[in-house]
């Protein structure tokens, strides 16, 4: 019997993504280090650049999906049969175009 593919698990969030939110957030008066220094901002900052992780990732990968054989139970709990059910499996990576090095 096979299983599911396993959970695959999300990239950490650089600083690149905490510097993306403090634009998307549009905090006024306010710099990248005063809002890391007040807790409420900082994970607001967090919140919002995990989200941005996330977009970025869904966007450089795709979701491929996984035929699973599973027994099929008849309403007094004995196998009837079998059935095919599909799955999400692992996230793939897209091809990104090289627009510089083609030929």
């Amino acid at each position: 019997m096979t299983h599911p593919a396993p959970i695959q698990h999300l990239p950490p969030v650089t600083q690149d993504h905490l510097q993306r939110a403090v634009v998307v957030l549009a905090y006024r008066d306010t710099t990248f280090e005063q809002a890391m220094a007040d807790p409420v901002r900082r994970q607001v900052l967090h919140t919002c650049a995990s989200h941005l992780r996330t977009q970025d990732y869904e966007h450089t990968t795709k979701r491929t999906v996984e035929p699973i054989r599973r027994i099929k139970l008849g309403a007094d709990g004995h196998p009837i049969g079998w059935c095919t059910q599909v799955v999400p499996g692992k996230r793939t990576s897209i091809q990104q175009p090289d627009f510089f090095n083609q030929q």
